[in-house]
């Protein structure tokens, strides 16, 4: 029995990777966990319109060879507002297992672009990024798990200070966002990129047990692996972390909830 997925990675048709799903499979296989590959799309990309588009046909012509129980084929892909028509017929061009939906963009800019937070402070850049995602939950339809909710706080200029992303910069939309996932009962991804830096661990901690004292239950846990030696990275610690907040660790296949045997 498998012990735990890591169901948020990148291989050779997301334009930032250049890891090959060989790699990728010969990794999870060493490491003796299941995977989820989740390609980069996103449409109107700001600063790269063209970059995080690929074949999908031919993807999934990649992923017959090699999937299985326990290696998964799955997208990320970035929500902004007006691109819920064109984000739901993506969505169902493929038998994808799983479905992962990601804040890149706010208000139609790139959030990891510097120059962005010009400007801006920490609370308004908390605030608009939020905002945004509270549309794209309320009206995107083909949605699994919510990915890596803290995403901005790794490009943002306060990313060395710990702690900087919390609820106390806007407990209401942070509720808002909660509420709308256990309404639509969509979990949310423990993104395992930051959990070695100091401070967020507890940042996190306040957030997720928020979103359990809002009736969350699940978590996916995803690495976000661009390179081999990512793969699976800190995701034991997500697993423990989330038992330690009252959430249960979930994958999914062909689009159904599993709960991952820990």
């Amino acid at each position: 029995m498998l012990m735990i997925f890591d169901t948020h990675m990148h291989c050779q048709r997301s334009c930032d990777s250049k890891m090959s799903l060989a790699e990728a499979v010969a990794t999870a296989t060493k490491l003796n966990i299941g995977m989820c590959v989740t390609e980069h799309w996103d449409y109107d990309y700001p600063t790269f319109p063209q970059a995080f588009h690929f074949n999908v046909e031919e993807y999934a012509k990649d992923m017959q060879a090699v999937r299985s129980d326990r290696v998964l084929m799955g997208i990320e892909i970035g929500m902004m507002p007006h691109l819920v028509e064109k984000n739901t017929a993506l969505a169902r061009r493929a038998d994808f297992d799983y479905i992962l939906c990601s804040i890149h963009c706010v208000q139609g800019f790139d959030i990891y672009a510097q120059d962005y937070y010009v400007g801006r402070d920490k609370k308004k850049s908390t605030v608009d990024y939020l905002q945004d995602m509270i549309t794209c939950l309320n009206n995107h339809i083909e949605i699994d798990s919510l990915g890596h909710i803290d995403y901005i706080a790794r490009y943002w200029p306060w990313k060395e200070e710990p702690g900087a992303f919390t609820l106390h910069d806007a407990p209401d939309l942070f509720d808002e966002v909660f509420r709308i996932l256990v309404e639509r009962d969509i979990p949310m991804e423990i993104n395992t990129r930051r959990l070695p830096l100091p401070g967020v661990v507890e940042e996190l901690q306040a957030i997720y047990t928020r979103y359990r004292e809002c009736g969350g239950q699940y978590v996916t846990l995803g690495s976000d692996a661009h390179y081999t030696t990512a793969i699976g990275g800190n995701i034991r610690q997500a697993a423990e972390l989330a038992r330690a907040w009252g959430l249960t660790p979930v994958y999914y296949k062909q689009r159904c909830r599993e709960l991952m045997q820990l």
